[in-house]
């Protein structure tokens, strides 16, 4: 493309000069401009004249084509990582300006996570949750037993989110909805020097589970989850889980948990990915796992031809838990 431009700008160029070059030489008796197509109008009379038209020619094309087709100089620099891009080891971490990555596992995928002081977690949008909390990575638990039980409190949330379809396809959405009345515990011991979480259990009550349409709510008491047949739903991990040893430094630590979950009367055996975070007698755990409705006798909620439920969605969480 540069290479065409200056073609471009060299014609332009040479057809001025030549209009200036032939009125100068030839004064009164130079041809009109449409004439300049013939070559004997570029051929003066007088051999010096010649070697300045030629000077003149080589001159401007070297002005207009060399700064155009030189090569631009480029700087070679490594791209930095980005939050939400895939990154090659669990528990590596990178700094990007201000802030800390820490490669972790985010639906069995490795994805960089972003770990700064002002960061949190808004598990009623987050399509994939991350633990990112007020603790400065590399920062160690003021407690100095880390080993213990760790009770699910205030600021705790877990839910559904699943899509929606309207009329045939002609709209989609996501319907979610959030339970705060969350209760269950996770019990932190040692397998010789690891960190295991030993146990987990939770509870959630789904007949307070609320999202943004009162109506949408109001038909789960009696169709979909039910919550009226059915008022809870619950996890219990069934075996240890060891943690990464960066987890006691305050870094985030992904884990994948075992368990059985029990959602509408049915238990089903399921792998639970979290994202896990001690500070100082506190922990974080955010994660989800993916439901196929079939698969716990629910039939997807549907409404006439207007609207109908997707048969997947998705079990999503957040716990905060405080050292008992």
């Amino acid at each position: 493309m540069k290479a065409l431009v200056a073609l471009v700008g060299m014609a332009f160029l040479l057809a001025v000069g030549a209009i200036v070059y032939l009125r100068y030489f030839y004064g009164k008796n130079a041809p009109p401009p449409f004439e300049l197509s013939s070559i004997a109008v570029f051929i003066p009379r007088r051999r010096r004249h010649r070697r300045v038209g030629l000077a003149i020619t080589v001159a401007l094309a070297a002005a207009v084509l060399v700064p155009a087709v030189a090569p631009t100089p480029t700087l070679a620099a490594a791209k930095a990582p980005r939050a939400g891009t895939p990154c090659p080891k669990v528990g590596s971490t990178a700094a990007v300006g201000a802030k800390t990555l820490s490669c972790v596992l985010v639906a069995k995928k490795k994805r960089w996570t972003a770990v700064a002081p002002s960061a949190t977690v808004n598990v009623a949008t987050s399509k994939a949750p991350s633990v990112q909390s007020g603790t400065q990575p590399g920062t160690p638990a003021a407690d100095t037993a880390i080993e213990g039980t760790y009770k699910i409190g205030p600021g705790s949330a877990a839910g559904y989110r699943v899509r929606e379809i309207f009329v045939g396809g002609l709209a989609k959405v996501d319907a979610v909805a959030r339970s705060e009345a969350v209760t269950g515990s996770v019990v932190l011991g040692r397998n010789g020097k690891n960190l295991q979480l030993q146990s987990v259990t939770a509870s959630i009550d789904t007949t307070k589970l609320k999202s943004d349409e009162t109506r949408r709510d109001d038909q789960m008491k009696s169709i979909g989850l039910e919550t009226t047949k059915f008022p809870s739903a619950t996890f219990s991990s069934s075996t240890p889980v060891s943690l990464d040893p960066s987890a006691e430094s305050g870094q985030p630590v992904a884990a994948t948990v075992p368990g059985k979950l029990t959602l509408h009367g049915v238990s089903r055996d399921v792998q639970v990915g979290i994202d896990a975070q001690l500070r100082s007698g506190t922990m974080e755990v955010v994660g989800r796992v993916a439901i196929t409705m079939k698969d716990y006798g629910i039939d997807p909620p549907e409404i006439a031809d207007f609207v109908k439920a997707d048969a997947d969605g998705m079990l999503e969480f957040k716990l905060v838990l405080k050292k008992a």
